[in-house]
């Protein structure tokens, strides 16, 4: 099936977002909270012409199933008054996202740089993250999902047809800095460093427990690919994001024959889905505890450097 171009509203704007009919409710509020930084948990409800509310409700619905259709407006409305939360207004977000990118910068210490086989339109280096807590998947498991970004057929199709060249992609930390999801106000999923110089994405689930769903990765990385050309989140930057959300299908046969992206057999990545009730759930009772764990491993980081 085509994918779908929907119109998200919030706050009295309008972000534009291509998704497909087979994607669920919970990718539906990921996409959500990446245009508009609303958590999942804090979208109240979301509208549309012909919405089913009850279906709304269950995160594993499809958008087929919630009668989610091409060219909808979904409204939606926050809990405690996000809709007037300034990182939203348009002329704070770059400010917002600029400062979110220097202080993930700053989470990439201790890390393992690798170097790919040369290929004209592509990534140069690999960098992923090796100070890690107890239970997270290894470095060398981030370091073979961000291959598998670089090699992701769609992407060098991409890569190739625009003739760009990233010199390095990374991953940083899940942390209060760079936010939490129901515990910070907003989340930065991904950064363009001097269009082009760094691509940097959030792979790991909040609790370090996992990766992130391929697909969002997916939707994160082609989001900062049209950071190579737009700085702003404008009607331009826009339109060449749902213009490589559809390249990505296109230029790729798998895909436009019905290849599922991020479920191949092939892949022994440990992937953590969790559904926005499960996420808002967490949140609730384990915030404190999150915050009080996340400082105790940098403070015990910073202990261990002075004594080394």
């Amino acid at each position: 099936m085509e994918e779908m171009d929907i119109t998200i509203v919030f706050n009295k704007n309008k972000y534009p977002v291509h998704i497909g009919p087979q994607e669920t409710v919970a990718a539906l509020r990921e996409a959500i909270c990446r245009e508009t930084g609303l958590p999942p948990e804090n979208q109240r409800t979301i509208a549309f012409k012909g919405s089913n509310q009850a279906k709304l409700k269950n995160p594993d619905a499809t958008l087929v199933d919630i009668g989610l259709k091409s060219g909808s407006s979904v409204k939606v409305f926050g809990s405690g008054g996000e809709e007037s939360s300034a990182f939203l207004k348009a002329e704070q977000d770059a400010l917002r996202r600029k400062e979110l990118e220097e202080r993930a910068k700053l989470t990439i210490s201790k890390s393992l740089v690798e170097r790919p086989v040369y290929v004209k339109h592509t990534f140069a280096e690999f960098q992923v993250l090796e100070k890690l807590p107890p239970g997270a998947p290894g470095p060398d498991e981030a370091m073979e999902l961000l291959k598998k970004l670089a090699k992701d057929d769609g992407i060098l199709a991409i890569m190739a047809k625009h003739e760009w060249k990233v010199g390095l992609l990374s991953e940083f930390a899940p942390s209060m800095e760079t936010g939490i999801v129901g515990v910070t106000d907003s989340c930065l999923l991904g950064f363009n460093k001097n269009k082009g110089q760094e691509i940097s994405l959030r792979l790991r689930t909040d609790d370090f427990q996992g990766f992130r769903h391929y697909r969002i990765i997916i939707e994160t990385l082609l989001h900062e690919l049209a950071h190579m050309v737009h700085s702003d989140h404008d009607a331009n930057f826009h339109a060449l994001n749902r213009q490589l959300n559809k390249e990505y299908v296109a230029l790729d046969w798998k895909k436009s024959t019905g290849h599922q992206v991020g479920k191949s057999k092939e892949s022994p990545l440990q992937v953590a889905v969790e559904s926005p009730a499960e996420m808002a759930r967490r949140a609730a009772l384990q915030r404190q505890e999150k915050a009080k764990q996340l400082n105790n491993w940098k403070l015990e980081d910073h202990n261990s450097n002075d004594n080394g």
